[in-house]
């Protein structure tokens, strides 16, 4: 339950994740009609049969097939959060189509053109979650993009399925395509950003201070504190620089973030931000990308102190107690230093954990 709840975090504070959910669930309602209502039009058409039924699925399977060998170079044209806006209008004129003519020689093309903007889509929302999403959570938001995709499936279907009942399958389609095309069009400004994964190449960050005492890195809280020191002509830039930082922490393993500004000293301000634990933080340091690197240097970067900004971290009294009473005697003596430098591992300090993400 620890990695799902991490994704979800990493989802709530990721502004592009939670735009290609939306996206793909909002999709997933009005183009599950063509695949939920294609056996009762199959069934109402004049010449309806199962073998009619055979031959619309196949005109589906075919633009899916035609439709993936082209997805890339036609991405690579309109970029990715065009070709999914004109598949979803190209959609939903066929499923217009669909519900408003019964000629065989027009609804064929029709489904295989279908079925090759319904592959343009899935895929372009596939891809651009392993490229939007950094390694460590890349699974599990993969399968949260799925979650919300397939949900709108079961939605709509249901949805799509009553209608039916009442108003009829060309009628439900005709309704269904044009809900497709409103929000195709609606969702035109929301753009997705290029699939650029240079700015998620690894970059962790090693931890150097030495803690002075033994604790339980998986127990207590751990609060970090970043001190820094802005000239009042930096403080607009500061507070935009800011705002991604404050999402970088949260998404990468943060409790609870927050900015103080010191009421001695009005040019010192301090960012803190909780940690579940020491473990965790590590994690966080393991996680660090290119991108993430890059808030931090704006931020840094308007700090105008001799020092770079100094950090400090804090453990909480219930992590050093629990420590503290599980120490045999031996272990509350001074370390030895000359066993520390033969053999590192057995530094009284927890170790770093880079094998767990």
């Amino acid at each position: 339950m620890g990695g799902v709840k991490a994704a979800l975090h990493f989802v709530q504070y990721s502004s592009v994740t939670r735009l290609v959910m939306l996206r793909a669930f909002i999709f997933g309602i009005s183009a599950s009609a063509i695949w939920a209502l294609l056996p009762l039009l199959a069934h109402q058409h004049p010449s309806g049969s199962a073998s009619l039924y055979g031959y619309m699925l196949g005109g589906l399977g075919i633009g899916a097939i035609a439709g993936s060998t082209l997805v890339n170079r036609a991405r690579q044209r309109l970029g990715s959060s065009r070709l999914i806006s004109v598949a979803a209008i190209l959609l939903g004129g066929v499923m217009l189509i669909l519900g408003g003519v019964d000629r065989l020689w027009l609804l064929f093309p029709a489904l295989v053109i279908g079925g090759g903007c319904w592959i343009a889509a899935v895929a372009s929302y596939n891809s651009a979650v392993q490229v939007l999403v950094p390694d460590w959570v890349k699974a599990r938001a993969l399968a949260l993009y799925q979650t919300a995709l397939y949900a709108g499936l079961t939605l709509g279907s249901l949805l799509w399925g009553q209608l039916t009942e009442g108003l009829g399958v060309h009628l439900a389609l005709l309704l269904a395509g044009a809900l497709l095309l409103i929000s195709a069009l609606l969702l035109l400004p929301s753009r997705l950003p290029d699939l650029d994964a240079s700015g998620l190449i690894e970059a962790p960050e090693a931890h150097t201070e030495r803690p002075d005492f033994e604790f339980d890195p998986a127990r207590g809280s751990v609060m970090v504190t970043i001190e820094y020191r802005i000239d009042a002509e930096h403080l607009r830039d500061f507070a935009r620089a800011v705002r991604p930082l404050r999402k970088l922490r949260l998404r990468n393993g943060a409790k609870r973030w927050s900015l103080y500004r010191d009421i001695v000293d009005r040019d010192l301000w301090q960012e803190v931000f909780l940690v579940p634990n020491w473990l965790q933080h590590l994690r966080m340091l393991d996680r660090m990308t290119l991108g993430d690197r890059a808030i931090i240097e704006r931020v840094t970067a308007l700090h105008t102190g001799n020092e770079p900004p100094r950090a400090r971290h804090g453990v909480s009294y219930r992590s050093s107690r629990h420590a503290q009473a599980t120490l045999t005697p031996t272990q509350t003596q001074p370390p030895d230093e000359k066993a520390m430098a033969a053999n590192p591992s057995a530094a009284p300090w927890p170790q770093r954990d880079v094998t767990t993400r």
